[in-house]
């Protein structure tokens, strides 16, 4: 990439996305039935073992699919086809899914925190959190959200405290009382 603060992950392109390829994004998703009263939007995760062990940033598209249901793709346009392509059989349909999260209870996010990432002239600061989930012998880390804008990271990350939140004050509630 050109100098400046770009991030380089596997493949070689630059993973950075332009301010107006957002607002196209934003725009789009205006007119974008699929996507009506649907938090969601795009930045880098990573979601593999792989990634999670080679600290490889990815970007992504992400999306609350429902209430309690976060869906991650690698693009936008998977789950436009993810959503709308009658004919995809099983796997084609699992394949444009990167992660599905069923959010409950026992998972939890990281506080966001501001790193450096990248090497040389590709030196980038970002902001980024982990989506844990809790088990019996500890956390586990379940994916790992960056962004360089803090507030993308704060809106989904309030997303899912909001569901995490409401699964806890049902658990608590069917809980027996003596």
């Amino acid at each position: 990439g050109s100098g400046g603060g770009e991030i380089r992950h596997e493949g070689g392109s630059d993973d950075t996305m332009s301010e107006r390829q957002r607002q196209a994004n934003r725009i789009n998703d205006n007119v974008s039935p699929l996507l009506v009263g649907k938090m969601h939007g795009e930045c880098l995760s990573r979601i593999s073992a792989r990634t999670m062990l080679t600290k490889t940033w990815k970007p992504c598209f992400w999306v609350f699919d429902s209430r309690d249901v976060l869906l991650v793709f690698r693009e936008r346009q998977h789950y436009r086809e993810y959503c709308m392509n009658p004919f995809l059989d099983d796997d084609t349909r699992s394949y444009l899914q990167k992660k599905r999260i069923e959010l409950a209870a026992n998972y939890r996010c990281t506080p966001v925190t501001r790193k450096p990432y990248g090497h040389g002239e590709n030196v980038q600061m970002l902001y980024h959190f982990t989506i844990e989930e809790i088990r019996d012998y500890g956390a586990v880390p379940i994916l790992k959200f960056a962004d360089r804008e803090l507030q993308v990271l704060e809106d989904i990350r309030k997303g899912i405290h909001t569901v995490v939140y409401e699964a806890r004050v049902r658990r608590q509630s069917q809980q027996p009382s003596f």
